[in-house]
C-alpha cells in the first residue's frame, strides 16, 4: 500500500547561486551519501516533474527521504 500522505516540505538552504553550482565542478553519489553537499543539478521526480532539490542547495536528510521516495538513488553535488 502506498502512503498518500503528501510530503513534509523541507526549509530549503541555498549555499551557492544556482548558476554558480550548476557550471562548477561536480560529481554523481548516491543519495545515501549525500547529505551535508550541495546539489549540483536540478534532482526532478518524474511526472509532474517537481523538483526535489535545485542547484546550489544544501542536500538535508529530509530532502534525502524525499529523493528515495521518488525513486531518485543519485544525485550530482559539488
Amino acid at each position: 500500500v502506498e502512503d498518500s500522505t503528501p510530503d513534509f516540505i523541507p526549509r530549503v538552504i541555498v549555499k551557492m547561486p544556482i548558476r554558480e553550482a550548476y557550471f562548477s565542478p561536480c560529481r554523481r553519489i548516491s543519495v545515501d551519501e549525500a547529505e551535508g553537499r550541495i546539489c549540483a543539478r536540478t534532482a526532478l521526480s518524474c511526472q509532474p516533474s517537481i523538483p526535489v532539490v535545485v542547484s546550489g542547495e544544501l542536500v538535508t536528510h529530509e530532502v534525502i527521504k524525499i529523493l528515495k521516495r521518488y525513486s531518485i538513488f543519485h544525485i550530482d553535488v559539488i
